[in-house]
């Protein structure tokens, strides 16, 4: 059995479909279950349980043989990052206690680096709070989701130019898709993770057309512009 928080979300919900798919068993860890009702009728047990609250956490890993951890993404966090300084406690002492047969925590690029991180430096805390655990774990640094990209897409096309903030340009950098991370993760769990990541959605087309007609990737100027890569 397999638990996956964030399983209303994009990641967590493609993990645990793929999951599905390979025949394993799914715990959800919800915070609404009003916004899991899908999940029971596909053979998932839902645990509610706030993502700080160690007790309720420590119930939903116990017996896991994996547990797939995540932070809510919060894009105003309060000065100290108080509230995510909680979520990782918590993480951190219901894997202690429940000791599940592995983690695998979603990271970003960029998480190995001490300082000048911004909102990424909730993953940095995280990866050096759960390193000492007792359990084998794993840390997915994604430098991006493709679907991110999609409320971008009519400027893209338009100018033939797709701003990107990590340099250099001829640096490769990791990008994750939704269908990506549901493959990486059942074939991490059966150890055949090969890292693919491919996109998908009704407007991917129109992403292939851009490339497929040369499309240029121009370099931006933003916090995260030196080129942070993965370890």
């Amino acid at each position: 059995m397999f638990t996956v928080m964030g399983i209303t979300g994009n990641v967590g919900g493609a993990v645990a479909e793929n999951l599905l798919a390979a025949g394993k068993t799914v715990r959800g860890v919800v915070r609404n279950p009003e916004k899991a009702k899908v999940w029971p009728d596909r053979g998932v047990e839902l645990v509610p349980s706030a993502y700080d609250d160690a007790a309720g956490l420590a119930k939903a890993f116990a017996g896991a043989e994996g547990v797939f951890s995540m932070i809510p993404p919060d894009f105003a966090p309060a000065p100290g990052l108080p509230d995510q300084k909680r979520t990782i406690a918590a993480i951190r002492e219901a894997l202690e206690r429940a000791k599940p047969g592995k983690a695998v925590f979603l990271s970003s690029i960029g998480s190995e680096q001490p300082s000048g991180l911004g909102l990424i430096t909730s993953t940095h805390l995280m990866e050096q709070a759960t390193r000492t655990l007792p359990i084998p774990v794993a840390y997915l640094r994604a430098g991006s989701f493709m679907e991110n990209w999609l409320g971008a897409l009519d400027h893209i096309c338009a100018t033939g130019e797709m701003p990107f903030f990590y340099a250099p340009l001829e640096r490769k950098f990791s990008t994750g898709g939704h269908a990506g991370y549901r493959s990486g993760w059942c074939q991490g769990a059966t150890g055949k993770l090969d890292g693919r990541a491919r996109a998908r959605g009704g407007r991917s087309g129109r992403w292939n057309r851009f490339v497929r007609n040369g499309g240029r990737v121009r370099q931006g100027v933003g916090p995260r512009s030196e080129g942070r890569t993965v370890a």
